[in-house]
């Protein structure tokens, strides 16, 4: 399969070299002769794009951006090849004279040629900062500066619609009278727009899990939740049975359909009233499109339009996110768990055949590009082409640490 680098990154790198309605159901899968879905992948989505965190990194269509010790890298999936986005020679990247320097990152994105980063400094406080990727010039946005007894970080959420989501907690410290040191945090979840440099607060209802130019998906669940502890649960079903599974199927959550505007909402699904389980992974947002579960049916809400449609109805359903496109599921009965994924559109759930042994789901995707995946298997974090993960072909993944 061929893949192309975006034409600004691959100018880089040739600078580098100097540098070294209803859908369909369980009840009839597809099998025969065509046992595995399409694959050849979609480009990524550009709404609704986490950030990624400390440690972590951001993928694009053709690989994915590092940020490790204050300077950014890019991998590239065709070649295999990670490099520093710095062209000038001799170069140790190590302070603010390299072109890819940003400084200590604890969140970042990259957005059509641009990383937007939030910065930690003990000494000073925290920063909002846009690099232009191909030049290497960083501008500092907002800033966030430390006092005597005021601690600043900030972290960066969501990415849609020409607006990013924005974390920003502080520290206090107060000194008493008797010489102790108490301390307490305060946080604000800011909206902030890309393009006029502006922002103001958001005081969302719950947990945003994703938005549009008018409408957010948000999660609330209530702080008093009438939930069996560890040993009443125990002695009543067992020690063998999963507490884990007890407490996700029976927290009570309310989905919201939030308008970022007036921060009025509706209720879309309730646990109460319509069997509503919120899933354990964090992708639960592609592009617009939002899965959420309704006991036997998995639906989407569109953060467009704000209308819900079902896109499957299966049973035994113990996890399910979405990527690339398709709703991934997995089932699980005293046979065993079960890998499913169906397209979006049609909602036809097509079985993955061996991704799942005894201990569950056998390579966990977590990532993705255009054309793959980034994942968890056997020997740790892997990429592995998705024409090989939907042909289940585990052993052609690539070790990435």
């Amino acid at each position: 399969m061929k893949r192309c680098i975006v034409p600004w990154l691959f100018a880089m790198l040739l600078l580098l070299t100097a540098c070294s309605g209803s859908g369909g159901s369980a009840e009839d899968p597809i099998k025969g002769s065509n046992p595995t879905p399409a694959a050849q992948g979609h480009a990524l989505p550009k709404e609704n794009r986490s950030a990624a965190g400390t440690g972590a990194v951001f993928t694009d269509d053709n690989g994915w951006y590092i940020c490790a010790a204050g300077a950014v890298s890019y991998y590239d999936y065709a070649s295999g090849q990670t490099m520093t986005l710095c062209a000038q020679p001799g170069c140790s990247h190590r302070d603010a004279s390299c072109q890819a320097w940003v400084g200590n990152v604890n969140s970042f994105a990259v957005l059509d040629g641009v990383l937007y980063a939030t910065l930690d400094d003990a000494g000073s406080g925290a920063q909002l900062v846009r690099k232009e990727l191909s030049g290497g010039k960083v501008t500092v946005l907002e800033q966030w500066d430390n006092t005597d007894n005021h601690f600043y970080t900030a972290t960066l959420g969501l990415f849609s619609c020409g607006k990013a989501t924005l974390y920003v907690q502080c520290r206090i410290t107060e000194q008493q009278a008797d010489g102790r040191v108490d301390s307490r945090t305060e946080g604000s979840s800011l909206l902030y727009d890309l393009a006029a440099g502006s922002y103001r607060e958001l005081s969302v209802p719950g947990t945003l899990m994703g938005f549009s130019a008018r409408w957010g998906a948000v999660v609330e669940e209530p702080k008093e939740q009438s939930l069996l502890s560890a040993e009443e649960f125990a002695a009543q079903y067992g020690e063998n049975a999963s507490y884990g599974r007890y407490v996700h199927q029976n927290t009570q959550r309310r989905l919201l359909l939030w308008n970022m505007e007036s921060g009025d909402y509706t209720v879309v699904a309730d646990h109460n009233k319509d069997g509503y389980l919120m899933t354990v992974d964090p992708a639960q947002v592609y592009g617009m499109e939002h899965i959420y579960q309704c006991g036997d049916q998995l639906r989407l809400l569109n953060l467009e339009s704000g209308e819900s449609r079902t896109l499957l109805s299966m049973e035994d359903i113990i996890n399910y996110w979405v990527m690339d496109s398709k709703a991934f599921i997995i089932t699980d009965t005293e046979a065993g768990s079960r890998v499913w994924v169906a397209d979006l559109q049609d909602g036809k759930p097509v079985e993955l055949a061996g991704a799942a042994d005894e201990h569950g789901m056998v390579m966990s995707p977590s990532q993705e590009g255009g054309s793959f995946f980034r994942a968890l298997g056997d020997n740790g974090r892997c990429v592995i082409s998705k024409e090989d993960f939907y042909a289940v072909r585990f052993e052609n993944a690539v070790d990435v640490g």
